[in-house]
């Protein structure tokens, strides 16, 4: 028999080289994860952003025709992404006057976001008619959906006389085109 002085207890837990390794792992688990979660929410937004302006003009649209009146998207500040507004534009002069129905608000997007139009009479509202078309452009234009300026990962939205549509990005640059190639620029 053994004496009980003799008998050892097993220990739990772990050594100090076990603890160390671990939290090294960890830490280069961390270095590698961090920078591509900011990225993939950077990107999220940005396709957030996007639709949501996609979604605004197809409701202003689709409220025009359903009305049989002017339906106007038009910016909340100084530029599109401090925000924009619907209305109902009995007058069709682009200004929410005290008689006209506002529809809808869109917050303003995040912080380092931007988004702009190429299009001079996009430069603060897009007007549709009863019958759905964009009342003041015929030619249509595209609103650059970009962070911090960068066309490279940005989204676009191109407004055509009927609709709008998301652009792609048919060339793999990772830059979005319209009928004419990549988007020229973040800025107006």
């Amino acid at each position: 028999m053994r004496s009980f002085a003799c008998q050892r207890k097993r220990q739990r837990g772990v050594t100090l080289v076990e603890l160390m390794v671990t939290l090294a792992v960890l830490a280069i688990l961390l270095a590698v994860g961090i920078p591509s979660w900011s990225e993939t929410i950077r990107n999220n937004r940005l396709e957030s952003a996007a639709h949501t302006f996609l979604n605004a003009l197809n409701y202003a649209r689709t409220e025009a025709i359903r009305r049989g009146q002017s339906v106007t998207v038009r910016k909340s500040g100084s530029q599109w992404e401090e925000g924009y507004f619907a209305f109902v534009d009995l007058d069709a002069d682009g200004i929410e006057d005290g008689n006209e129905t506002r529809l809808r608000t869109w917050p303003a997007l995040p912080s380092g976001y931007t988004l702009r139009t190429n299009a001079a009479n996009f430069t603060n509202l897009i007007r549709y008619n009863s019958r759905g078309e964009v009342a003041n452009n015929a030619v249509g234009g595209t609103f650059a959906i970009c962070y911090q300026n960068q066309l490279v990962k940005s989204r676009a939205v191109i407004v055509t006389l009927f609709r709008p549509v998301l652009a792609a990005d048919r060339n793999g640059n990772t830059i979005p085109e319209s009928d004419n190639g990549d988007i020229g620029s973040c800025t107006p």
